[in-house]
């Protein structure tokens, strides 16, 4: 109600990215989903990395990294919120080897890095929850993450927090 009757949807990457643009008498407030392509290097029982084409991989995520950064909209223009699965850490501790309980060896620190210049650009805070949300032979991640750009002034005398649902294996 809060919103004119006439939403805009537009994909920025075919079902990978998308972004809902809502406008009102208040203000806009633009709601980004995300699915970045799947994979990683895995280090063997023999120390060596295996890499399932990483440079593609890694490639396709900077591209789609790129136009969230061209679709994101100044701070004092709209509320952003990003959410989704980035499907690489934002910290070492954030990957966890199932067969030693330590975190994972193998990290998207360069993946981050660049990640983290967008958010700062564009003022995103992560709403951070702790927990697992991926689950394979090898590890635990923790990969859905929510990034939104309210002021932290805004943020002064509310309590915002942020948790993953219930464990559903059999989904994505």
């Amino acid at each position: 109600q809060s919103f004119n009757p006439e939403p805009q949807w537009e994909e920025l990457v075919p079902g990978r990215a998308a972004v809902l643009h809502l406008k009102g008498d208040n203000g806009c407030l633009d709601i980004f989903v995300v699915y970045f392509v799947t994979g990683t290097a895995t280090r063997l029982g023999d120390g060596q990395i295996s890499e399932p084409d990483n440079a593609s991989i890694r490639s396709q995520r900077q591209e789609m990294r790129f136009r969230l950064q061209r679709a994101l909209r100044p701070q004092g223009k709209s509320l952003s919120i990003v959410l989704g699965d980035f499907n690489w850490v934002a910290e070492r501790h954030d990957r966890i080897s199932l067969n030693s309980a330590s975190p994972s060896t193998v990290n998207d620190d360069a993946e981050e890095r660049h990640w983290a210049s967008i958010t700062a650009s564009h003022g995103l805070h992560e709403l951070h929850q702790p927990s697992a949300t991926h689950s394979s032979a090898q590890a635990r991640s923790r990969l859905d993450r929510i990034y939104w750009n309210q002021h932290l002034a805004e943020q002064l005398d509310r309590s915002l927090s942020c948790a993953a649902l219930e464990w559903v294996p059999h989904l994505s």
